[in-house]
């Protein structure tokens, strides 16, 4: 059962965000953060907690904002070129690295671009 579950479960019995927050092991700002959201996005708690676990998560947590910039997308449409590339003999990953930020100059940093 996630986390959110938990914390819905021990606010509707009462429980208060200290309580809830060493029973689960996170700050109090954290639980906070969650029932401020629940309250501010007019969360049914009985809806919420009929959601899979998966989907629950997703309402609190809208994903990372830097996987939605254009500098992603670009990177992501040269990923197939750069793992053929990769085959290469003598072809290093700073080489593919200079070659991207020369035609993006904005792109990203070489420990990014060799995370992505």
């Amino acid at each position: 059962m996630s986390q959110i579950k938990q914390l819905i479960r021990l606010y509707q019995s009462g429980s208060g965000i200290k309580t809830i927050a060493r029973i689960l092991g996170m700050s109090k700002n954290t639980v906070r953060s969650y029932l401020k959201k629940m309250a501010d996005g007019g969360f049914n708690t009985g809806e919420l907690l009929k959601q899979e676990d998966p989907l629950l998560e997703k309402s609190f947590h809208s994903g990372n904002p830097a996987y939605k910039a254009d500098k992603f997308e670009y990177l992501k449409s040269r990923l197939d070129y750069y793992e053929k590339e990769l085959k290469r003999t003598g072809v290093t990953k700073q080489l593919l690295w200079q070659e991207y930020i020369e035609s993006d100059p904005t792109g990203y940093s070489y420990p990014q671009f060799t995370y992505h």
